[in-house]
């Protein structure tokens, strides 16, 4: 809980000098046009990560904006911060080494 401040400050605090979140954006705008990933899309990312959004934005039928894919990646981005937090406190039992464990870089 103390890294989302951080995470959301961080995910809608400006853009990137690369731009993959508006080509990631336009492959999934292709996806729900009924293009088929990786043979008529070019994506960057592997399955796991297209499955991800794909279920989202195509199963879900959440809108496809800038905003809602950031809210996405800060979601995903604590979750995955607290699993391995959880991790690190199966395997250290260490409060200290638990809270150093889940913050994100």
């Amino acid at each position: 809980m103390l890294a989302a401040p951080f995470v959301l400050f961080s995910t809608f605090s400006g853009m990137p000098w690369f731009d993959d979140e508006g080509t990631l954006l336009v492959g999934f705008r292709s996806l729900l046009e009924g293009h088929r990933m990786y043979d008529d899309i070019y994506s960057l990312y592997g399955p796991l990560y297209n499955g991800v959004y794909g279920l989202v934005f195509v199963v879900l039928h959440v809108p496809l904006t800038h905003t809602t894919s950031r809210l996405i990646a800060g979601a995903l981005w604590l979750t995955y911060a607290a699993g391995f937090a959880a991790f690190c406190q199966r395997l250290t039992s260490s409060t200290a080494a638990t809270s150093s464990c889940g913050w994100p870089n």
